[in-house]
């Protein structure tokens, strides 16, 4: 019989996501959990890679924010402080040893999960609160999205005309 070695690894996937920020007021009672967020990823990347994507790909799709579980979900505009990003990089790589969920991607696979966390951050924003969407952080993010999808190889016209 198997059993959860630990209930941890279950309990990260229900950190919330949008919590703080100025998108926070927006998005925070959206309900969006780390779980959720993997999911799609994991359900984008089939989308747009079939059979292509990569076994690690899709488990680094799964695993990518569990140590998050270990400090919350900070916003990436408060990891533009590059101390910042080291320590909480360090402290999420440790909680992902922890729970036994570390993982390790090639080139190709690092660049397909960037644009696949961004891509669902985006498109959860935009179903959830398009009002927010004319804010320079999104319309930053959308030109850094576009530089992603060309990079990986995936035509976001067929999202909508906005991407």
């Amino acid at each position: 019989m198997m059993h959860i070695k630990d209930i941890h690894v279950w309990l990260a996937t229900f950190v919330t996501r949008w919590h703080s920020g100025q998108c926070a007021p927006w998005l925070a009672r959206t309900n969006d959990t780390i779980g959720g967020h993997s999911g799609r990823m994991a359900t984008l990347a089939l989308h747009f890679w079939g059979d292509g994507a990569s076994r690690d790909l899709l488990a680094a799709c799964i695993k990518h924010d569990l140590g998050e579980y270990s400090v919350a979900d900070v916003p990436y505009t408060a990891k533009a402080d590059q101390h910042l990003r080291s320590e909480l990089d360090r402290i999420e790589a440790a909680a992902l040893a922890r729970l036994n969920m570390s993982y390790d991607l090639n080139i190709d696979d690092a660049d397909r999960l960037k644009f696949l966390d961004r891509l669902d951050a985006y498109l959860w924003a935009r179903h959830h609160a398009p009002k927010i969407m004319g804010w320079k952080i999104w319309r930053d993010d959308l030109k850094i999205l576009r530089d992603l999808a060309e990079k990986v190889g995936v035509d976001l016209s067929c999202c909508n005309e906005d991407l």
